[in-house]
């Protein structure tokens, strides 16, 4: 969660040239797109397995962001 609130911190968000046209086009980001971010894949990997499937990645991180509570990121949900 803390990984992600920095991702689309004010702070990161104006500066990231990956994030912000998406950001930009449609304030929307999808999941999947957190899957491809270093840190992101590396965590889940450590939980999961390098040889996880994507989709299983993804329910993991959607219950990640179900479970750990955020203002930040409640807010944009």
């Amino acid at each position: 969660m803390k990984q992600i609130e920095f991702y689309l911190s004010d702070a990161n968000l104006r500066h990231s040239k990956f994030l912000l046209p998406i950001y930009e086009t449609r304030p929307w980001i999808c999941i999947k797109t957190f899957l491809t971010f270093n840190k992101i894949a590396g965590m889940l990997s450590e939980l999961l397995g390098e040889d996880s499937e994507e989709d299983v990645r993804e329910a993991e991180l959607c219950k990640a962001l179900e479970v750990i509570s955020s203002e930040t990121i409640n807010s944009i949900i």
